[in-house]
């Protein structure tokens, strides 16, 4: 991501049963907002590496993940017990149905929160208390939103997603915008605490001084696509790393 975060989908089947989960059984693909659960809870076994005073520290603790949604708005909060990171967007729908974020807010370890807001009818964001800036193209997510916006085009049509293709997409941060491009990857099959399941990898990748930022996000076929393991590489080299261990989808 953007700055130091010590902490934050060739398709298959949807399968619902997980033993240890709650998973409702998935509405058919849909050209409207449908596709999006009303709730989830997912919960990930975390290990973060990073330097402290330059030497390298591993922590290993607990992410929560929460989404609520009305059928107009959202909101999505990601947390990181052991880091103290968290992650909170809400929003709203383009009218194409594609997550619109209105306001997204992050925490990291030793630095006060930071929030951006986003005006896409009068066509401002605004980081902080700075001075208005023009809102990117629809389509645009911040750095938690944009699992929910993949998850939502996965179920509505998994099959677009074919290993090699390429999506340009710009991340909305607490002070800036970067473009981002994710690469679909080929299936994978993760161990997670809720037994191995079928996932579609996302990765993206992109320079940031000497070295390469990164992303990666595994979507789960059995999970409504919501994902299963997440993966980030940030500026500073810091590495977190989350692995889905109990989800509760409705």
């Amino acid at each position: 991501m953007h700055r130091s975060i010590p902490a934050c989908l060739a398709a298959f089947a949807l399968i619902a049963g997980l033993p240890g989960a709650t998973i409702a059984s998935p509405p058919p693909p849909v050209a409207g907002p449908g596709a999006l659960p009303a709730s989830a809870r997912l919960e990930y076994a975390t290990t973060a590496t990073m330097q402290w005073m330059g030497l390298p520290l591993t922590l290993r603790g607990r992410t929560v993940m929460t989404w609520k949604f009305d059928g107009t708005h959202y909101d999505a909060q990601l947390r990181i017990d052991r880091v103290g990171f968290t992650q909170h967007s809400q929003g709203g729908l383009q009218a194409d149905g594609t997550l619109a974020p209105e306001r997204y807010a992050e925490k990291r370890p030793f630095h006060h929160p930071d929030a951006v807001m986003l005006d896409w009818a009068r066509g401002q964001v605004r980081f902080g208390n700075a001075a208005p800036h023009p809102t990117p193209q629809p389509g645009a997510q911040d750095r938690l939103s944009v699992q929910f916006e993949f998850a939502r085009r996965m179920e509505r049509n998994a099959h677009a997603f074919r290993p090699g293709d390429q999506d340009p997409i710009r991340l909305i941060g607490t002070r800036d915008i970067d473009d981002w491009k994710f690469t679909v990857g080929p299936a994978e099959t993760v161990d997670t605490g809720l037994g191995p399941m079928p996932t579609v990898h996302l990765s993206a990748r992109r320079p940031a001084g000497r070295v390469e930022e990164t992303m990666d996000i595994w979507l789960g076929a059995k999970t409504r696509w919501l994902p299963v393991r997440i993966r980030i590489v940030d500026r500073n080299g810091s590495v977190i790393d989350s692995l889905l261990q109990t989800a509760s989808i409705r």
